[in-house]
């Protein structure tokens, strides 16, 4: 998805959401047009007052946070730089030499936004490892 449809895709939501406030406001409710309530009537936008979202958001996270874990187990530029640091390189050896393999081998050699390496995430990927299994 490129940014454009993304922003259109935001300007219909937040059109639609507007429209369903201006509903409410005049008549108290609007009418669900899509899914299985179509044709219910509505009285709130979003989800209902007092609702408990909190296990859907935690949910959400815990299931970012494992694809981020298994991306950097599967991840072969990870594996690299692991390789790297255990044999002793420097940083600024290994964020050189990562990013000329970046630009041999971009799906192997690359962040998870497909990007080149840079200090801050190189960093950060250092931080996250495990040090006895360096």
């Amino acid at each position: 998805m490129d940014e454009d449809e993304k922003k259109r895709i935001q300007h219909r939501t937040a059109n639609k959401k507007a429209w369903q406030r201006e509903q409410i406001a005049k008549h108290g409710y609007f009418i669900i047009e899509n899914g299985p309530n179509a044709g219910q009537r509505c009285t709130y936008v979003g989800s209902q007052k007092g609702h408990d979202t909190s296990k859907a958001r935690e949910a959400a996270y815990q299931a970012a946070q494992d694809a981020k874990i298994r991306w950097m187990e599967e991840s072969k530029g990870v594996q690299w730089v692991r390789a790297q640091i255990a044999k002793g390189k420097s940083r600024a050896l290994i964020l050189e030499e990562f990013n000329e393999l970046h630009k041999q081998n971009p799906e192997n050699y690359s962040t998870r936004e497909g990007k080149p390496l840079s200090k801050g995430v190189l960093s950060k990927w250092c931080r996250e490892m495990n040090p006895l299994a360096v």
